[in-house]
């Protein structure tokens, strides 16, 4: 009785076009978005590589004895804050004395905060004027007679190694709000829907086992919750195979997750008891509602929690108390950005896994007793 629930459910879902589409519409979208996301930016790296526009009140002569190595282009102007915040320069840089004889020669550099090619002029200026300041500080030294070496009380070594900040921060919130927009979807006509239409009062009549018709469509939220944050993952890849640059916008040098064995293993039991998790809630939300305008307005506030969550979970530490991951949403969002990183230790994750087993066992026995009171007609 079960597979015939589920059988009917996927013949509906594929004869509503609608569905469809927003099922496999990602596939089209992102890469679109991307490549040209993509392409404004290597545009702008390309524009600061080959040209950087700069207002100055000496001549380029002179700036180029303090920024050797950037290519620039000084522009003349009567209001050069203006020009800045029009994008017309990306920076200004003016010296108080003109005399370099005197020491400490004074630079002002001024830069627009809202313009990403701003920043990166401000970056690059400031990496020039510093390499320039140590080299003027040496020469003074060695004419003084002094050893410049004497200043250096501590031989520094450093090693990067590369997170991907903005992906490990930008991955969890993306996945739990694809898994929970996929499944409301469905879920808003999977109940509430069928009720307003009247087909449900149909095919109770018809004596089917009201556990498998709860069974079924529950199995039919899940595995469409699942495909589709897996079309949209693929989506995603589909459009890093096209451009490969994208990867730079997730603070990403690399297109792989260089994720550990046993973190994959902690990534698809996490995601997979989420999904669990989430589609019963979203039956409960369809059950309770009148209508499919109804379940979608209470499942429009459920896909609003995971960007609130994140929120939280970027300006929290990781070592928050282990407790915390048995909080609906807060937990998997947070294992989630610890598994990205390897460091997602097996205690925490045994703790959120049970937790979100235990969540969804208690929202299927809600669901049951629903049902079997007839809440669903109502």
């Amino acid at each position: 009785m079960t597979l015939e629930i589920i059988k009917k459910e996927f013949l509906k879902i594929i004869r509503d076009k609608r569905s469809l589409l927003s099922i496999f519409l990602p596939l089209v979208i992102f890469p679109l978005i991307f490549s040209f996301v993509g392409l404004q930016a290597e545009q702008s790296q390309e524009t600061l590589n080959e040209n950087v526009l700069i207002f100055s009140n000496v001549d380029e002569e002179f700036l180029k004895d303090f920024l050797p190595n950037l290519n620039f282009s000084l522009v003349d102007c009567d209001n050069p804050e203006k020009y800045l915040v029009e994008e017309k320069i990306y920076a200004i840089v003016n010296f108080e004395n003109l005399d370099i004889t005197q020491m400490p020669i004074s630079v002002n550099v001024v830069y627009n905060a809202n313009s990403n090619l701003s920043i990166e002029t401000y970056s690059k200026i400031m990496i020039e004027l510093d390499t320039v300041n140590g080299i003027i500080i040496n020469q003074n030294l060695i004419d003084a007679g002094v050893n410049p070496d004497v200043l250096n009380g501590i031989s520094i070594n450093s090693k990067t190694i590369e997170t991907n900040t903005l992906f490990v921060m930008l991955a969890p919130l993306l996945i739990v709000s694809l898994l929970v927009s996929g499944g409301a979807n469905v879920s808003a006509d999977i109940f509430a829907g069928e009720k307003e239409r009247g087909l449900l009062e149909r095919t109770i009549v018809t004596q089917v086992n009201k556990n498998s018709l709860l069974y079924g469509k529950m199995a039919v939220v899940f595995t469409m919750t699942i495909l589709s944050a897996t079309i949209s993952t693929l989506a995603y890849a589909l459009s890093i195979a096209i451009n490969p640059s994208i990867s730079k916008m997730f603070g990403s040098t690399s297109t792989s997750l260089n994720l550990e064995v046993t973190s994959y293993i902690q990534l698809v039991t996490i995601i997979l008891t989420f999904c669990a998790f989430i589609s019963s809630v979203l039956i409960t939300i369809s059950i309770l509602s009148k209508n499919a305008k109804e379940a979608s307005s209470h499942m429009s506030i459920l896909t609003m929690l995971p960007s609130i969550i994140s929120l939280l979970v970027t300006f929290a530490s990781f070592g928050i108390n282990k407790w915390a991951y048995v909080v609906p949403f807060y937990g998997a969002i947070a294992g989630l950005k610890l598994i990205f990183l390897n460091a997602f230790e097996w205690s925490n994750y045994l703790l959120l896994l049970i937790s979100q087993i235990v969540l969804c066992g208690l929202f299927t026995y809600i669901n049951q007793k629903l049902i079997e009171g007839n809440k669903f007609l109502l």
